[in-house]
């Protein structure tokens, strides 16, 4: 299916679940996704050896998975919103919380962003000026 271009993404299910697979596929070009009839504590449940596809809309799945087990999810949305059931989660909202375990090891600091000068003061300097090719 690769060598086909059938595949446009792919993504394990490990701890966290189908929930968080979607959201990592998601958070990358913030593609909003829409989730169909789930039963809602398959969302957070490890399903190891399982992974998640993201198929064009045009390939009929039935036909590609004939004789395979398989479950659509759902749908990939332009809105940078996640979908489930009644609730809508904004993309930013869910990447925010995303990375928030990660202020205190990686703290951001936006008003301090000041460029710094760095100088090399070891070894030979090659410029184009004093590099020759021996031909």
């Amino acid at each position: 299916m690769a060598d086909k271009h059938i595949i446009l993404s792919a993504q394990s299910i490990k701890y966290g679940g189908i929930a968080r697979a979607i959201s990592e596929m998601s958070f990358g070009n913030k593609i909003g996704f829409k989730f169909g009839n789930i039963d809602e504590k398959q969302l957070f449940t490890p399903m190891f050896g399982s992974i998640i596809l993201e198929i064009p809309k045009d390939i009929n799945i039935d036909e590609l998975f004939y004789g395979i087990d398989f479950k659509l999810l759902g749908r990939t949305i332009e809105e940078e919103k996640l979908y489930i059931k009644d609730e809508i989660i904004s993309m930013d909202e869910l990447i925010k919380i995303w990375e928030s375990p990660l202020d205190d090891v990686f703290p951001i600091i936006e008003n301090n962003l000041e460029g710094k000068d760095i100088s090399y003061r070891k070894g030979d300097i090659i410029s184009k000026k004093n590099f020759h090719s021996k031909a």
